[in-house]
């Protein structure tokens, strides 16, 4: 999934979409890098979320999706978020 990442809607719609994953399921979302630096609680909340369902995230290198190829520039940071259910 490619959530939204204005005003950590991208924290938000990964946690609706895991709620919704089936028992052995997998989610694979692009997130921005906002949410695992930035110190305001729902950043911190989510990153401990994270580590405690024992999810992964790698970050992309940076202008991942701001090359020729892509279909909609940006020179947003983001990472890779993996979670299996």
């Amino acid at each position: 999934m490619n959530p939204p990442f204005e005003k950590n809607s991208d924290i938000e719609h990964v946690r609706h979409a895991f709620s919704l994953l089936a028992p052995n399921g997998k989610l694979v979302a692009i997130m921005s890098e906002g949410p695992f630096f930035r110190s305001d609680t729902q950043a911190e909340e989510f990153r401990n979320w994270l580590d405690k369902i024992e999810g992964e995230s790698k970050q992309l290198p940076e202008d991942t999706f701001n090359n020729t190829e892509a279909f909609r520039k940006t020179g947003v940071r983001t990472r890779i978020v993996t979670i299996a259910k």
